[in-house]
């Protein structure tokens, strides 16, 4: 004797909209994009600051040593003894950098 049954199907309706474990997911994967984003700025920010120290200092030491070299070159060519000693900050004004240390006039005789 053989049974006979009906077939069973299944059927899937379509429900338009999200539902709340979707939704979840979906916000767990936003705030972790947005936290990996967040370390990235933050490391890009901070190095990017140590490059602007980095290029100040550079810039600073260029124009003292240029200040340097132009008052060893007007104390060696000047004939009467003393040096036309020039500050840092009125050298830093040709070349649009300011700077807070002073060079010392050179002593005459």
């Amino acid at each position: 004797m053989r049974l006979v049954g009906r077939k069973r199907t299944i059927r899937f309706t379509f429900h338009p909209g999200m539902t709340l474990v979707e939704m979840l997911v979906v916000v767990a994967l936003v705030v972790l994009i947005m936290a990996i984003m967040a370390e990235v700025i933050q490391l890009s920010s901070g190095t990017l600051t140590r490059l602007r120290a980095a290029q100040t200092l550079l810039q600073r030491s260029r124009l003292v040593e240029t200040v340097i070299r132009d008052d060893l070159r007007s104390r060696t060519r000047s004939t009467g003894g003393g040096c036309q000693g020039r500050t840092v900050r009125q050298a830093a004004q040709t070349r649009t950098t300011t700077a807070t240390v002073r060079s010392t006039t050179c002593p005459t005789g």
